[in-house]
C-alpha cells in the first residue's frame, strides 16, 4: 500500500498523462541527441583509427623508374625503415560513354602479399589475365556496375575493354566525390597484354618515427643514398600525419554536433520548470492543506522531487535504446559518406551511465528552483482565495490599450504575455533553435560563395591537362575549332623545387605562368598583391597560394625565393599570396607568375600543358559533350590529353560533400526545433488548465467551440511569431559564429559572412506549422470541456 504522499506523486503523473507525456518527450530528445552524437563521436573515431593502423599504412612513397627487388631488399636494410615495399603503378585513362576519368593502375598477382596500405577484397574475385577490380566508392562515380566492362586507353592510341570482377576497399583512398582518379587493381599478366611494363615504379617506406627524428630530413637521407647508387627518383610523397585524412574534420564536426544536441538537453530544462512552475501554482491549495495537516516542508519538496526524478527515469528508459539507433545512424551515414565501415558500434559505458545521470540530474537541476519558491510559501497564503493582482509593467498597460480587434483575438494577445516568465521560457527555446537553423543556412550560402570564389584560381569551363609541352597559338587554334568553344587560354606549367639556404633542396611543387590579365583567373588574395603590367622591374615577382606555407612555413610576402628546374636556378620575389587551390594535372602546391617569366626561365618559348576553355553554356551535361568533343579534336591533330576538369562539375561535388555536413546541422537544429514545439504544447496545456473556469464562463455566454479553439491556437501561433522574429535577429551573431567555426573545422579558415532570406523563410513556415501541431491538442482539450466542469474547477 502507497503512503498518501506517493499516491499523489501517482495521481499527478497518471491523471494529467500528456503533461507527463511532453515532458518526458522533451528531457529524452535531449539525452537522445547528447548520447546519440557521443556514441557516433566515440565510434567514428574508434572505428576510423582501427582501420587506419590495421591497413599499415607508408610513411614515404617515392617514383623510381622500373626497379626491381634488389632496390626494395636494400630499403629495408636501412635504420629506421621498419619495412619497404614495391609496387608497379600506371596511371592512363578510363572511358565511359560520357566521360573520360583519370585511372591509377596497380598491379599484383596475390593482393593478400600487399603489407603496406592493404586492400580487402568485398565484393567478387580478385582478377585474372585481362580483367579489373575497381575501389568500391568509384562505381557510382563511373556510373557502372559490378559486371560491367570499361575502357582503359593507353596514350591515346590502344584501348582495351576489361570487365569489372570485382571491388575492393582502400580505408586510406579518398571517396569518388573527392578525387577525380579513379584506384583500380589487376594482375602483372594483364599489364603485359596491355603492352605494359610490369616492373616496380613505386617504393613504399614504413619507418621508426620515434628514430628517425625529422621525417622529410630522413626521406632526403633516403633519396641522397639511391642517387649516390645510380637509382633515380622522380616523385618524392611524405606522409606527415598519422591518422586518417579525415580524422581531424570529422572529429571536429560531430564536436559541433554534440554541442547543438547539449544545447537541445539544456533547453529540455526549461519545460520542467515551466511545468513545475505551473503544477505548484495549480497545486498552491493542496499545499497549503498539506503544511495544515502537519507536513514539513523538506516532505512536501520531496513529493514533487520525487515526480521531476521519475520524469528522469522514464526519460531515460526511452533515450538509452534510441540514443544507439541515432548513433549508429549516423555512424554508418558518414561512414559510407567517407568510405570507411563502423565494423563495430557499441554504447560506451560511460556514455550510457552519463546518460543515465544527464537524464537524472538535469530536470532535478531545472526544477530545483520553482519547488524551492513553490514550497516557501505560508500556509496561509496557500490556502486563501484572496490573490490581488496588480501590475505597473508597461507591457500590460500596452496590452490593456489595445482595442479594435475582435474578442478572441485581444484575449489570444493579452493571455500571451499573461505568463511573462513562462513565455520566456517556452520561446527562447524555439528562439535558439531558430538562430540555429538561420545560420545554417547562411553558411551554407557562404559555402557556395566561397567555393565558387576558390575556383577561380583556375576559372576555366574546362581545363586540358596535356601529355607534354605543344605550341600554344597552335592548340588554342585547334581548340577554337570546336563547336561551343568560346574562349580560350594556354597557361604554362612547369616542376620546381625550392632551394633553401644551404643549397637544400625542398619538396617538388608546380609553377605555373599565367597572364597578368587573365581572363579566368580571378585569385582570392589573401596577403599582398596580384599581378601588374609586366616590365623589367618586375618580370620575376611570384604569387604563391597558402598549401605552399603548409610545407614552407618561413615564407612571407616581401621574401625572396630561389627556384630549381633542371638544374636552373632562378631568384623570385613573392608579391602575394592567395588562397589555395591548386589546378588538376599539379603536382603539390602551385605558384604563379608571368607566362613570358616561366617561358624564359624553362626555355620552353610560346609553349603550354594546360588549355583553359570558356563554354557557350554552363551546364554539366553540355560540358560534359563539349569535354569529348574538344577531346577528339585535339586527339585527330595528335594532341594527347593527359586529364579534363569541369569546372562546375567539381563545385557541385564539394558542396554536394558539403550538404551532407549542412543536413547533419539542420537535422540538430530540428531536434531543437523539437524540444522547442514541446515546450510549446506544455505551455499551452497549462494554459488550459489554469483558464478552465475562464473557458466555462465563455461558453456559458455563448462563446463556440471553434471560437475557443482559434483563441488557443492564436496564442500559440503569437509565440511562434515572436520566437521567430527574435531568432532572426540573434542568428545575424550565430552566422558569424558557426561559419567561423565550421571553416575552421573543415579548411582552417573561416567561411565569408553571408546572410540571406532562404533561411529565415524556411524558418517561419515551419515555426509556424510547429506552434500550429502544438497548439491544436490544447486547444481541442480546452474545447471538450463542459460548462459545469469548468465552473466547478479547482
Amino acid at each position: 500500500m502507497l503512503s498518501p504522499r506517493w499516491r499523489k506523486v501517482y495521481r499527478d503523473l497518471w491523471e494529467n498523462k500528456s503533461r507527463t507525456l511532453l515532458v518526458v518527450m522533451s528531457i529524452g530528445v535531449g539525452v537522445i541527441a547528447f548520447g546519440g552524437l557521443y556514441a557516433t563521436r566515440d565510434n567514428i573515431l574508434t572505428n576510423l583509427d582501427n582501420q587506419f593502423i590495421g591497413s599499415n599504412p607508408y610513411d614515404i612513397q617515392l617514383q623510381i623508374p622500373q626497379f626491381s627487388d634488389d632496390i626494395v631488399r636494400w630499403a629495408n636494410r636501412q635504420d629506421g625503415v621498419i619495412e619497404a615495399e614495391g609496387a608497379a603503378s600506371q596511371f592512363h585513362e578510363i572511358v565511359t560513354e560520357d566521360e573520360i576519368f583519370d585511372v591509377s593502375i596497380r598491379a599484383y598477382d596475390d593482393v593478400s602479399e600487399v603489407t603496406l596500405n592493404r586492400i580487402e577484397i568485398e565484393d567478387g574475385v580478385y582478377p585474372g589475365r585481362n580483367e579489373v577490380i575497381l575501389e568500391r566508392s568509384y562505381l557510382d562515380t563511373l556510373g557502372i556496375e559490378l559486371g560491367d566492362v570499361v575502357t582503359i586507353e593507353i596514350d591515346d592510341e590502344r584501348t582495351y575493354q576489361l570487365p569489372v570482377v570485382g571491388t575492393v576497399h582502400d580505408v586510406n583512398q579518398q571517396p569518388g566525390f573527392v578525387s577525380d582518379i579513379v584506384p583500380a587493381y589487376t594482375s602483372t599478366r594483364t599489364l603485359h597484354w596491355m603492352g605494359l611494363s610490369a616492373d616496380y615504379n613505386t617504393l613504399y617506406l614504413q619507418v621508426d618515427r620515434q628514430s628517425i627524428g625529422d621525417l622529410s630530413e630522413f626521406t632526403d637521407g633516403i633519396v641522397d643514398d639511391l642517387e649516390s647508387l645510380g637509382v633515380v627518383v622522380t616523385g618524392i610523397t611524405v606522409e606527415e600525419i598519422t591518422e586518417h585524412w579525415a580524422a581531424d574534420n570529422i572529429g571536429g564536426i560531430i564536436a559541433i554536433l554534440i554541442a547543438i544536441g547539449s544545447l537541445a538537453l539544456i533547453l529540455s530544462g526549461f519545460l520542467v520548470v515551466n511545468t513545475i512552475s505551473g503544477l505548484l501554482a495549480q497545486q498552491q491549495k493542496q499545499i497549503g492543506i498539506m503544511k495544515i495537516i502537519g507536513a514539513s516542508r523538506g516532505q512536501i519538496i520531496a513529493v514533487y522531487i520525487a515526480m521531476v526524478a521519475v520524469f528522469g527515469v522514464l526519460a531515460a528508459l526511452i533515450a538509452l535504446p534510441l540514443s544507439s539507433v541515432l548513433g549508429r545512424t549516423i555512424a554508418n551515414f558518414l561512414g559510407d559518406f567517407l568510405n570507411f565501415d563502423i565494423d563495430v558500434f557499441r554504447l560506451p559505458v560511460f556514455i550510457i551511465i552519463t546518460q543515465i545521470v544527464v537524464a537524472l540530474l538535469a530536470p532535478l537541476i531545472a526544477a530545483l528552483v520553482p519547488v524551492l519558491s513553490g514550497t516557501g510559501v505560508s500556509a496561509a497564503e496557500a490556502i486563501s482565495d484572496y490573490n490581488p493582482v496588480t501590475s505597473n509593467n508597461p507591457i500590460d498597460i500596452l496590452l490593456a490599450k489595445l482595442s479594435g480587434l475582435p474578442t478572441p483575438a485581444l484575449l489570444s494577445i493579452r493571455n500571451t504575455f499573461r505568463r511573462k516568465m513562462r513565455l520566456l521560457m517556452t520561446t527562447i527555446t524555439l528562439i535558439l533553435a531558430g538562430a540555429v537553423f538561420i545560420a545554417i543556412i547562411n553558411v551554407r550560402n557562404s559555402v557556395q560563395d566561397d567555393v565558387a570564389q576558390l575556383v577561380q584560381m583556375s576559372g576555366f569551363d574546362i581545363g586540358f591537362t596535356l601529355d607534354g609541352y605543344y605550341n600554344s597559338d597552335g592548340v588554342q587554334r585547334r581548340m577554337q575549332e570546336v563547336e561551343g568553344v568560346v574562349e580560350t587560354e594556354g597557361w604554362l606549367n612547369v616542376p620546381v623545387t625550392r632551394v633553401r639556404p644551404g643549397d637544400i633542396e625542398g619538396e617538388g611543387f608546380t609553377l605555373s605562368g599565367v597572364p597578368h590579365d587573365s581572363i579566368f583567373i580571378q585569385p582570392d588574395i589573401k596577403e599582398g598583391v596580384w599581378f601588374s603590367e609586366p616590365d623589367d622591374t618586375n618580370r620575376y615577382d611570384l604569387v604563391i597560394t597558402d598549401t605552399l606555407i603548409d610545407s614552407e612555413p618561413d615564407l612571407e610576402v616581401g621574401d625572396t625565393i630561389v627556384l630549381n628546374h633542371n638544374g636552373d636556378e632562378q631568384t623570385w620575389t613573392i608579391i602575394g599570396i592567395a588562397w589555395g587551390n591548386n589546378a588538376p594535372g599539379t603536382t603539390g602546391a602551385i605558384i604563379y607568375s608571368y607566362y613570358d617569366s616561366v617561358e624564359r626561365f624553362s626555355g620552353l618559348v610560346n609553349q603550354t600543358n594546360q588549355i583553359g576553355v570558356g563554354a557557350a553554356q554552363a551546364s554539366v551535361d553540355y560540358l560534359t559533350q563539349l569535354e569529348l568533343r574538344a577531346f577528339e579534336t585535339l586527339e585527330r591533330y595528335d594532341i594527347e590529353v593527359a586529364s579534363t576538369d569541369i569546372l562546375l562539375d567539381r563545385l557541385n561535388s564539394i558542396l554536394n560533400a558539403f550538404d551532407v555536413i549542412i543536413t547533419l546541422l539542420i537535422v540538430s537544429a530540428v531536434m531543437i526545433a523539437i524540444v522547442g514545439g514541446l515546450g510549446l504544447a506544455g505551455t499551452m496545456s497549462l494554459s488550459v488548465l489554469e483558464r478552465t473556469r475562464e473557458i466555462g464562463v465563455m461558453r456559458s455566454v455563448g462563446a463556440s467551440t471553434t471560437a475557443l479553439r482559434l483563441m488557443f491556437i492564436a496564442e500559440g501561433t503569437i509565440i511562434g511569431l515572436i520566437s521567430a522574429f527574435i531568432g532572426l535577429i540573434i542568428s545575424f551573431g550565430a552566422t558569424w559564429v558557426f561559419g567561423y567555426v565550421l571553416g575552421m573545422v573543415i579548411r582552417e579558415r573561416p567561411w565569408s559572412y553571408t546572410l540571406t532570406l532562404t533561411g529565415p523563410l524556411y524558418w517561419l513556415i515551419i515555426v509556424l506549422v510547429v506552434s500550429a501541431i502544438a497548439s491544436v491538442l490544447p486547444a481541442q482539450n480546452a474545447t471538450q470541456i463542459s460548462i459545469r466542469e469548468a465552473i466547478s474547477y479547482e
